[in-house]
């Protein structure tokens, strides 16, 4: 498998450094504009139905527009993104995003952007992002070397982290003084020169396949992961990862300030910036590093540590246990998010690229509700934060020793 691919990717072998690669730079700095647009774009959404609207009680079905067409149709937009170039997908789903927000503009304008339309506009939204994701997260490696994809997903990934701390802070404060209208402009904006940098982007040609329908194209996917124990391996991993680890973290903080610590405000925004700051560090660290040897054993003790450091943030009595905690968790879930993504650009056929990260993408981004719901029902029936930290980090622990058993694929990685 991993000759094959490397074989595949052997016309981008040349070792130009990343920041004179003027086709990664153009995808780079649209990924900027496009992950600095989306999280504004939310934060729009929800302040509108809160403040304009008066519908707080409303808020929880225009977040699902959003984010449950992507879900839905992410694996659909991997086999257009095997299909169809995918610095034009990113593109024109850009501009179709921005056009959609000067519609609501122009709603805005004649004072009829009611709930009916937002959550038609939620849903429109979410849809283009199926197609978007995949494609961007499909054209890594036929822009770059095997050698720098990870570092190229670094890059890209502490921009990710950049603009989820820094986009809200942008965003409230265009709110603050130009209103509604200045944040959908300010949105529609960014989004249109992202489609522009895409539209820039020369890809290699595509390696020419028969096209099926949608069905067997999907069909063929699955069978291509099935019968590749590498890449069931690492999916496997990134099931767990986001499941048991992200979703438990992410739910967790406010009831370990609660019931752990009994803090305050304050409190939980130090466990939240502790756990954001390890995320972007880990980030900084994967760029510099840029790890090539001993990957798959580095994985599994990485994991192995964060199941450890889950079941200690489970027993903290002070703050800064949880934020030392946090922060090292942080750290390690970017530490092995990034290397094995990576690691599963490198070992898929370029024909295959897209089907195979869309659904790395829908793990990602779908089983994280799975997990909210799972710990709420637990919390519901009486559990404690404590006792449901304790649980993931045992199962996490157990998986761990349990894929170094079974997946020698990814344990034998070099």
């Amino acid at each position: 498998m991993k000759s094959e691919v490397s074989t595949n990717h052997a016309s981008l072998s040349t070792e130009q450094p990343l920041m004179q690669n003027q086709r990664f730079l153009l995808l780079w700095f649209a990924s900027i504009c496009s992950a600095f647009a989306f999280p504004m774009y939310v934060l729009a959404e929800q302040w509108y139905v809160v403040k304009a609207l008066h519908a707080s009680y409303l808020l929880g079905w225009v977040m699902m527009a959003t984010a449950l067409p992507r879900v839905i149709f992410m694996l659909l937009g991997g086999v257009f993104a095997d299909q169809w170039s995918n610095s034009k997908m990113m593109a024109v789903t850009s501009l179709c995003r921005s056009i959609l927000l000067i519609g609501m503009l122009g709603l805005l304008f004649f004072h009829s952007l009611n709930f009916s339309w937002l959550f038609v506009f939620a849903i429109l939204f979410g849809l283009l992002d199926a197609f978007f994701w995949p494609a961007s997260e499909s054209i890594i490696p036929h822009l770059v070397s095997n050698e720098q994809i990870v570092r190229a997903n670094s890059i890209l990934q502490t921009t990710q982290q950049l603009s989820l701390i820094i986009a809200p802070i942008i965003g409230g404060w265009i709110i603050y003084k130009f209103q509604f209208v200045g944040i959908f402009i300010a949105c529609a904006l960014l989004l249109l020169i992202s489609s522009g940098f895409a539209f820039r982007i020369q890809e290699d040609e595509k390696e020419v396949h028969e096209k099926n329908n949608l069905r067997m194209e999907l069909l063929e996917g699955y069978r291509y992961i099935k019968n590749s124990p590498f890449l069931l391996g690492l999916l496997a991993i990134l099931i767990v990862v986001n499941f048991f680890i992200s979703g438990p973290i992410s739910m967790g903080i406010p009831l370990i300030v609660d019931q752990l610590l009994h803090g305050d405000s304050l409190a939980l925004s130090y466990l939240r910036s502790a756990f954001g700051m390890g995320s972007l560090l880990g980030a900084i660290l994967v760029g510099i590093l840029n790890i090539r040897s001993k990957r798959g054993p580095l994985l599994f003790s990485i994991l192995l540590l964060i199941g450890f450091f889950i079941l200690l943030l489970g027993e903290i009595n002070w703050l800064w246990q949880g934020m030392i905690l946090l922060l090292l968790i942080g750290v390690g879930s970017i530490l092995i998010n990034i290397p094995l993504v990576s690691m599963i650009q490198e070992g898929t056929e370029t024909s295959k690229m897209g089907r195979v990260m869309s659904l790395v993408m829908t793990i990602s981004i779908g089983l994280m509700p799975l997990s909210y719901a799972l710990c709420s029902s637990l919390l519901s029936s009486g559990m404690t934060i404590g006792y449901l930290l304790v649980g993931a980090s045992c199962l996490v622990i157990l998986f761990t020793c349990f894929a170094i058993w079974k997946f020698r694929e990814v344990r034998q990685l070099d």
